[in-house]
């Protein structure tokens, strides 16, 4: 398991684990070596435990033969066939990836390139359904993979930007944070008026963000 180490000035060392799979260890300015290694081996058996539990495995793909990938909250079993062109095609729980090199990364690249294209079309008709409801309009929507959210709203901007990952969840999921970040373009903040708006949009807002496992900002 690779640890993110940052020093900060606080008084103790906290380790927390995230969705995505990184683990985050906070060391105090001071701290010594010795000490860090004290911690970490005290913590190992929590860390062990707690793993496995608090990561999404949602998030994680490969073009592997025989593997899992959830798409839009479902889940299909990777096949990889030899073909004369590349593509990506879904036949009910089956994602077939047709490839005319079976080397590994060339697949992924062929796996890679659908979901960027199914990102792009899925958030933009998700973001097109939703600022009209709002009244709302941006100039820019970006995609890329976030580490801590899986939206970002730049009301001066008038930008928004979605995690890659979200392609992974469920399309309530996928709207609830997509009207969230929306709403920020008005409500910068998380106040009252922040979520009367967005339940006025929304009404059912709290059982589609249950699949959430990262922060929204």
């Amino acid at each position: 398991m690779e640890i993110e180490r940052r020093v900060k000035r606080v008084k103790r060392f906290t380790l927390s684990i995230k969705p995505d799979g990184r683990i985050l260890l906070t060391v105090p300015y001071y701290a010594t070596k010795k000490e860090e290694e004290e911690f970490l081996k005290k913590s190992q058996k929590w860390l062990e435990e707690k793993y496995s539990k608090v990561v999404d495995r949602t998030l994680f793909y490969d073009a592997i033969e025989g593997s899992m990938i959830y798409i839009l909250g479902n889940q299909y079993l990777i096949r990889i066939v030899s073909s004369d062109k590349n593509k990506v095609e879904i036949i009910d729980s089956i994602l077939n990836i047709y490839t005319k090199d079976l080397d590994h990364d060339y697949t992924l690249n062929v796996l890679n390139k659908y979901l960027d294209k199914l990102r792009k079309e899925t958030y933009t008709e998700v973001m097109n359904k939703y600022l009209p409801l709002f009244n709302e309009s941006i100039e820019k929507l970006r995609i890329r993979r976030l580490k801590a959210s899986y939206g970002i709203c730049y009301p001066k901007r008038r930008e928004i930007v979605l995690s890659s990952t979200l392609i992974h969840k469920p399309i309530d999921f996928i709207e609830s944070v997509v009207a969230h970040e929306i709403n920020h373009l008005k409500h910068p903040g998380h106040q009252k008026d922040f979520y009367d708006s967005l339940y006025q949009v929304l009404p059912d807002y709290k059982i589609r963000a249950k699949h959430l496992t990262n922060d929204i900002d």
